[in-house]
């Protein structure tokens, strides 16, 4: 049974046949770098082998699929960026405990970014940047304790930065959120991480005074 498909770096036009979620085997699937259109079949958020999801640059359309239960239970990586998704980030995705790399940016996503994503636990890279998420950012993502790099600039999100991140994202390297409506104070709790390499706030609306505690990050 295959378990393989990789067809990226082509010319390959048309839609993503639906028959692909069928292959009950398929750990691996790149599509990357095509001239694919349409949307990303329904089907394929049922595939239950799924472990490399790979569809970015290409001209795809509509909504993300929803996850269905017991589906992508093994999937660690799923890229669509650079396409043209559009409707909200189905809260289905926070039941994906595998996941390690997650990235849909500059697509045309719209709506709130789900409280349920901060279930990932396994997550380690979450690219958000260039859409037009109109959201508040969700203390609940705390609970993403592996995440490295967390990039949703160039967005339309607003509030407050929650302290709870400082608290909950220990192994955080990179937080980039600039280009955004975000407002109110950096939280203190912010330069308690560790491992904090580089923090990109520009461009917002935040007030108040730069934290103290920005030295207590290592070197």
């Amino acid at each position: 049974m295959l378990s393989t498909a990789n067809f990226a770096k082509n010319r390959l036009q048309g839609s993503i046949p639906p028959e692909v979620a069928s292959l009950n085997r398929l750990r691996y699937l790149d599509l990357s770098s095509n001239q694919l259109v349409g949307g990303v079949p329904s089907a394929l958020g049922a595939a239950r082998e799924l472990e490399t999801l790979l569809l970015n640059d290409n001209f795809l359309t509509g909504s993300l699929p929803p996850i269905a239960d017991g589906a992508w239970t093994r999937i660690h990586n799923v890229n669509l960026a650079r396409n043209r998704m559009q409707g909200s980030i189905p809260p289905s995705l926070g039941a994906l405990r595998s996941i390690q790399y997650l990235d849909l940016s500059s697509n045309l996503l719209l709506g709130s970014l789900p409280g349920s994503m901060g279930s990932m636990w396994s997550l380690k890279e979450l690219r958000l940047q260039d859409n037009q998420l109109f959201s508040e950012l969700p203390a609940q993502w705390a609970g993403m304790t592996e995440l490295r790099v967390l990039n949703a600039a160039r967005n339309r999100l607003y509030g407050r930065i929650p302290g709870a991140w400082g608290q909950g994202m220990r192994n955080l390297r990179a937080l980039i959120l600039h280009s955004n409506r975000l407002n109110g104070e950096i939280p203190p709790s912010l330069f308690s991480i560790r491992f904090l390499q580089q923090v990109v706030l520009s461009s917002n609306l935040l007030a108040g005074e730069i934290p103290s505690s920005i030295v207590q990050v290592s070197n």
